[in-house]
């Protein structure tokens, strides 16, 4: 029986058509369209998407392009937020935001019956937001408990200080949720202003899933939602690229460590920024090689760290890739007696894998994890639009996610080996630690000037 269903398994996803998908193409008053045919599910889903995000953002309005997205909901003219939660609820439509440092994405799902009314709603919000003062005071209030308290999670520091530390002094290093001054700043007037900005001269693409039906909807949202794309070409990874301005990324080489109280581990985040020119040449091959270096339990960090060592429950590496910088992380944390040790596994591991894997075993069994894992970009409509949003963004053809399992056939130990070196150069990456400032003290007295102790304010 477990034969038989092995094989099962093994034709389904050995059909060539398993990775097919239909994406049309259509240009709605200068609206870029991009339609997934999705015939499965009476419903509906698609994603405004905004060639802007917070690079645009300072250190005094940081924060202004999530808080305008956040509220959306919040009220319109003629509707206040507990009227638009009671028809959200009725239509059984929801809609919900994400915002990156080069481009924002406002996404929508429903049921195919109601879309008129659904969209009807969204237009509505969308062109005549009011951004309530009361609920935008209530944000603030949130967003700044939780900065506030961001010490009780020792990993949301982590994430949010690396982050900052690797883009120190440019716009990348701003968060998307702001500063605490910048926060308690904000006024309604800035949030009107920005969506103003983000719906007029920001360059706008609509993606959709869905049967047919969905197109139905162009002149609706074209006339309630006022669009008209034709002159709107603003779009803020192009403007950074065109200015060329050459950043120097201070923190290369050092090892910072922020203090937190009572805490018996120590979170890790080593990595750097990635130019995007990198990520052109090596897209997939970046996939494969940080696969292979710290993703799953047969990757080469992961059996040097915890299988080998017991130093900690979980390792990953990854890579970001934006149009401008992008970023290479490993994620990790460990006892607070074994920061060294790990420290010192970590960047062993890294030369060797640099210097002399040699390992056609897990090479070819990197390949078929990553080529069974990326059949689930398929899954779910939802989860491949945003994918096709991003390689959009990218501008990457469509075509290489159903290519993607020859792209990565014929990728050498070679070509792997390079690449680490390229993502990961041992003496030129930012480490990031948070801990208790007793391990931090003493990794002073050890390591002296290679390692910073930061406050945890600096970053709030």
């Amino acid at each position: 029986m477990k034969l038989f269903w092995a094989a099962f398994l093994f034709v389904i996803f050995s059909v060539k058509g398993f990775c097919a998908f239909e994406v049309q193409k259509y240009d709605w008053n200068g609206l870029e369209v991009h339609w997934l045919k999705n015939e499965g599910l009476p419903v509906f889903s698609g994603a405004f998407y905004f060639s802007d995000g917070t690079l645009g953002e300072n250190d005094s309005n940081a924060g202004v392009t999530n808080m305008t997205f956040d509220l959306l909901k919040t009220g319109a003219k003629d509707l206040n937020q507990f009227q638009i939660a009671n028809v959200l609820d009725k239509l059984a439509f929801s809609f919900s935001s994400q915002v990156g440092k080069e481009y924002s994405t406002l996404n929508f799902q429903g049921l195919l019956k109601e879309i008129n009314p659904s969209m009807e709603l969204f237009c509505q919000l969308y062109s005549s937001p009011t951004f309530p003062k009361a609920e935008l005071q209530t944000a603030v209030n949130q967003t700044r408990a939780e900065l506030e308290n961001l010490a009780i999670s020792p990993a949301g520091v982590a994430d949010r200080a690396f982050g900052y530390y690797v883009y120190e002094g440019t716009p990348f290093g701003i968060p998307e949720s702001g500063f605490l001054q910048s926060v308690n700043a904000m006024k309604q007037s800035d949030l009107l202003e920005r969506w103003s900005e983000l719906t007029g001269k920001v360059k706008k693409k609509l993606f959709l899933s869905g049967p047919e039906k969905i197109l139905e909807i162009k002149d609706l949202l074209l006339k309630n939602c006022k669009l008209d794309e034709k002159n709107r070409s603003f779009e803020r990874a192009q403007v950074v690229k065109e200015e060329k301005r050459l950043y120097k990324w201070k923190n290369l080489g050092k090892i910072i460590f922020i203090p937190i109280p009572n805490s018996n581990q120590v979170q890790i985040r080593i990595g750097r920024s990635v130019p995007y020119e990198h990520f052109a040449k090596n897209f997939d091959i970046n996939t494969l090689s940080t696969g292979i270096l710290g993703s799953g339990f047969s990757s080469l960090l992961m059996k040097e760290v915890r299988t080998k060592r017991g130093l900690t429950y979980s390792i990953a590496s990854y890579s970001s890739p934006r149009l401008t910088y992008g970023m290479s992380l490993i994620s990790t944390f460990t006892k607070n007696e074994t920061i060294q040790e790990i420290l010192d596994t970590i960047k062993v591991t890294l030369i060797d894998a640099q210097q002399n894997f040699k390992s056609e075993e897990l090479l070819a069994n990197s390949k078929k994890f990553l080529k069974g894992r990326h059949l689930f970009r398929f899954d779910d409509s939802d989860k491949l639009v945003s994918t096709l949003i991003l390689y959009n963004h990218l501008g990457r053809p469509f075509t290489e996610l159903t290519s993607f399992a020859h792209n990565i056939d014929g990728i050498s130990i070679e070509n792997v080996k390079s690449n680490l070196l390229e993502l990961y150069p041992v003496d030129d990456m930012v480490t990031v630690l948070v801990g208790d400032e007793k391990v931090g003290r003493e990794l002073k007295e050890r390591l002296g000037t290679n390692l910073q102790l930061r406050d945890l304010k600096d970053i709030l």
